[in-house]
């Protein structure tokens, strides 16, 4: 019985994972849903592409919450380009959000927002200061110029596998950190950070954008999962009526 009242507390207080579908999610440019809305193909390997996806309402800022994705880029020109973010914004376009594509990767002009790069062609932005495939963040829609000429990122092979990331956001901190690995084990040690200021809002749509410029590639989504941790005082109301039932299992019992 203790066991099944420790799940049962964690399965109302952090919530059920959103996985396995994208059913519902909403795409713009070249973003479409394929294998039965398992996968969202944010480009193919055309030129000059812009894609963006997604889900379904906002996510509160007030709390903890944790997402996991994976994703491939494969099959382009050049050597792919030129990448993807996931992307957290509250701009006016909403779930119509979209950028341009080529080296701006189809996140350009997103305002009130922060994204997590996976860039994977130098186009002498920011974003791209560290040689080669890498991740960075941006934010506010500008990936030209958002840190001053200062080198942000960190190098890592993105192409012709599966990667898996994570991001982490702290309402304590006001802070998302992402992680990120060729396994779908979470790594100890956390990729890149940024202050969730930038939004300026209490609420955020969650969703990814791409784009190929005169290089290309299939750059897809595979899965995605959002958790939440809801107010501590949600999980407080829920104890009396949980030890109700734990109660009436024993009567069941005798």
């Amino acid at each position: 019985m203790a066991r099944l009242l420790a799940a049962l507390v964690l399965f109302v207080c952090i919530g059920p994972a959103h996985a396995g579908t994208f059913t519902g999610w909403s795409t713009n440019g070249s973003a479409q849903l394929i294998d039965g809305d398992d996968t969202i193909s944010l480009t193919e390997p055309v030129i000059f592409e812009a894609g963006s996806a997604w889900s379904p309402g906002q996510v509160s800022l007030a709390n903890d919450f944790s997402v996991a994705f994976s994703f491939t880029l494969y099959g382009g020109s050049n050597g792919g380009a030129d990448g993807i973010t996931i992307t957290f914004q509250n701009s006016a376009a909403g779930l119509t959000a979209l950028g341009a594509g080529g080296g701006v990767i189809g996140y350009s002009d997103i305002d009130h927002s922060v994204a997590f790069v996976y860039d994977t062609f130098d186009n002498g932005l920011d974003t791209d200061r560290v040689p080669g495939p890498n991740t960075s963040v941006a934010y506010d829609g500008n990936l030209v110029n958002p840190w001053g000429g200062n080198t942000v990122g960190t190098a890592y092979a993105l192409r012709e596998k599966v990667i898996y990331a994570w991001i982490d956001y702290s309402a304590a901190t006001q802070a998302f950190t992402s992680y990120i690995s060729d396994t779908n084990a979470k790594p100890a040690n956390a990729d890149m950070s940024i202050d969730s200021s930038y939004i300026g809002s209490s609420s955020v749509y969650v969703g990814f954008t791409a784009g190929t410029g005169g290089a290309t590639d299939n750059q897809e989504i595979l899965s995605f999962s959002l958790t939440e941790v809801p107010e501590p005082g949600t999980c407080a109301l829920l104890l009396p009526a949980l030890g109700a039932l734990g109660c009436a299992a024993r009567r069941r019992r005798g």
